[in-house]
């Protein structure tokens, strides 16, 4: 049943990234992994035939079917820019370190304004223009780091990640023969090294093509891939039953409670009491325990202010912006359709789609779009209404326009 999955899985893989030659190495782990299994395709064609028909139905078939409709193409290229930027060895450097920074951060990081600082200080002019060129969203080239770990940004985990390597390190030096020993006499020491090392070709792929920022979050599937190069060795055995090394996975499993309770999304404190008491002092820190829990909390109306600078008859709204939880804009659900608007879209289009009031992020102009004043003009469109969202608290409140076209 494995098997067959996994090579469900490949046909699946293969067919959605399609024969660019950048993605090819993404698919070598499970190339490798399926190995051993091709025979079952020999012994049970039909059965085999089956699941892979019924894999591609359920995995492969709706993604592409509704691509095909709003998209104009089955993978969803059409609309995205398939083309790479800049420089792959800034790409991949870049991201190897935003790896290693983005796992090895805080849990909670109070000094993260002072990093974030620094590294835009530290970073020559000349240089950061190139980084610029190499990634399509705002990310790896600042290094940026943020004050608490969330589901948007999380990686391996601090905890986590500093305990594999000092147990890497320690047995590294304990058994420097085993640590990367492999036997090439058969073909199950052939297939073994494969399965190890593939995943690592894979990853060294992913890092020098992705250009957007979360990649410590688009790494998560891989991590698990990772471990067995550096815990192969059979001198683990011993190690994990230190009492240094036992003491050292407690505390990992104690920071990882610590935050999922903390963890502003959800959290499993009294939120409010604690802010009540810590505003006793008038301290910044309670202001902004205050600030980051209040955004999280009203998220899912986030778009109040704006709702409300809107005729009550809108139907259709236009809306410039880049992840950001708009899910409020849609409620009550089935009352009114979002249409997001694209740099070269025309009032003409709009209007033809029942466009007529659009909600644009400022921070978007003067980077994806024109400037706004240049835009509205192209538009034939006039300012209703100027407000401010606070919809993230890394970045704090930003100026919105609510626009009517004329």
């Amino acid at each position: 049943g494995c098997a067959r999955d996994l090579f469900t899985s490949i046909v699946s893989a293969a067919l959605m990234t399609g024969v660019k030659t950048s993605n090819l190495p993404l698919l070598l782990p499970w190339a490798v992994a399926i190995l051993p299994a091709l025979k079952i395709v020999r012994q049970r064609p039909v059965a085999v035939a089956a699941v892979c028909v019924l894999g591609i139905l359920s995995s492969f078939l709706p993604p592409a079917v509704l691509n095909w409709h709003y998209c104009g193409d089955w993978s969803g290229r059409l609309l995205e820019d398939d083309q790479t930027h800049g420089s792959l060895p800034i790409r991949l450097g870049v991201n190897t370190v935003y790896i290693g920074l983005v796992n090895l951060a805080p849990p909670v990081f109070p000094q993260a304004d002072k990093w974030n600082s620094f590294v835009q200080r530290v970073i020559p002019p000349h240089l950061s223009s190139k980084l610029r060129e190499s990634f399509t969203e705002q990310g790896p080239p600042e290094l940026h780091a943020e004050q608490m770990q969330i589901e948007e940004n999380a990686g391996f985990g601090f905890g986590a990640t500093l305990l594999l390597a000092v147990s890497a390190v320690a047995v590294a030096f304990s058994c420097r023969k085993s640590f990367f020993q492999f036997q090439f006499d058969s073909f199950d020491g052939l297939f073994e090294m494969g399965i190890v090392i593939c995943p690592w070709i894979a990853v060294f792929a992913l890092l020098s093509q992705s250009e957007v920022s979360p990649i410590g979050r688009i790494m998560a599937p891989c991590y698990i891939l990772l471990l067995p190069l550096l815990l192969r060795s059979p001198c683990h055995e011993q190690l994990v039953r230190k009492c240094w090394w036992r003491g050292s996975a407690f505390f990992v499993f104690v920071l990882a409670a610590g935050l999922l309770i903390i963890s502003p999304a959800r959290p499993l404190v009294p939120v409010g009491v604690l802010i009540a008491k810590l505003q006793a002092g008038h301290s910044k820190l309670s202001a902004r325990i205050e600030e980051v829990y209040s955004v999280y909390r009203d998220r899912n109306h986030a778009f109040a202010p704006a709702l409300a600078a809107l005729p009550p008859d809108t139907k259709v709204l236009g809306l410039i912006t880049y992840d950001d939880p708009e899910t409020s804009l849609w409620q009550p659900f089935g009352s009114r359709r979002v249409v997001c608007l694209e740099a070269g879209d025309t009032a003409a289009w709009l209007k033809e789609r029942g466009v007529q009031y659009i909600l644009a992020k400022s921070t978007r102009f003067g980077n994806r779009f024109p400037d706004f004043n240049d835009w509205r003009q192209r538009m034939n469109a006039v300012t209703i209404k100027e407000i401010q969202l606070n919809l993230r608290a890394g970045t704090g409140p930003v100026d919105w326009y609510v626009v009517r076209l004329n």
